[in-house]
């Protein structure tokens, strides 16, 4: 299993891969994170091969930031690699046992991409992985202010007027 990968930010992502066997598809989650890894911004695809073709046996995926980031908050760019065969059904399938899809979601924890007339149309997602995607959404504006607070509270402090090691020697002095 591939690595997570951490790179200096940089507008254009370039994610190297090599496959050890032929893959039908895998999901791709991209994080951008702070250097204290709090997570500020995340895109997912659900279907590599829905979105880009066919995979080959190794390439590279590219990927633009369409997101502004400020650098002095974000410094890297972290790709947890998540590989495995995606679980695909159809939308006639779920209607027709939507319980043992369930179950299997349950069990594997793996996205099941559901796809309608051949198309990718939804994706089915456990509820940890939900949890760990959206509810980190909800979060990302408070992280935003507090790192506004943060930076605001830098700039407005003073530097000391004296040094730490002349007020321990001051009070050393003073002593019996």
């Amino acid at each position: 299993m591939p690595t997570p990968v951490t790179r200096p930010l940089s507008p254009l992502v370039e994610l190297d891969y090599r496959l050890v066997r032929p893959m039908p598809d895998l999901a791709l989650a991209l994080g951008i994170c702070s250097e204290t890894h709090v997570k500020c911004f995340e895109a997912l695809i659900h279907s590599v091969s829905g979105v880009l073709g066919a995979l080959a046996l190794a390439g590279t995926i590219r990927c633009r930031l369409a997101v502004q980031v400020q650098p002095e908050i974000v410094d890297s760019v972290h790709v947890p690699v998540h590989t495995g065969v995606m679980h695909k059904t159809n939308a006639l399938a779920v209607r027709r046992a939507l319980g043992t899809v369930l179950r299997r979601l349950q069990r594997d924890g793996e996205p099941i991409l559901v796809e309608r007339n051949r198309e990718p149309a939804a994706v089915l997602i456990s509820l940890r992985d939900f949890e760990e995607r959206f509810v980190d959404k909800v979060a990302a504006g408070e992280r935003e202010r507090l790192a506004r607070d943060i930076l605001a509270m830098r700039a407005r402090a003073r530097p000391a007027r004296r040094k730490t090691v002349e007020l321990v020697r001051e009070l050393r002095e003073r002593l019996p």
